[in-house]
């Protein structure tokens, strides 16, 4: 019981600054995609692309 008692007094403010801070826009994707959108321009800024082997 003490281990418990001790895990939730690290566990607890975390939780209370993720309740307290907004959740972040993120982008979701419907299931069987190729993935959001957000994910070829992180690569296309970086010179590169996905490599599709699908085709």
């Amino acid at each position: 019981a003490d281990m418990v008692e001790a895990s939730w007094q690290i566990v607890s403010p975390i939780l209370d600054v993720w309740q307290a801070i907004p959740a972040r826009d993120f982008p979701n994707y419907e299931s069987g995609s190729w993935g959001p959108t957000e994910a070829d321009e992180l690569l296309k800024n970086d010179g590169r692309k996905w490599k599709n082997t699908v085709d």
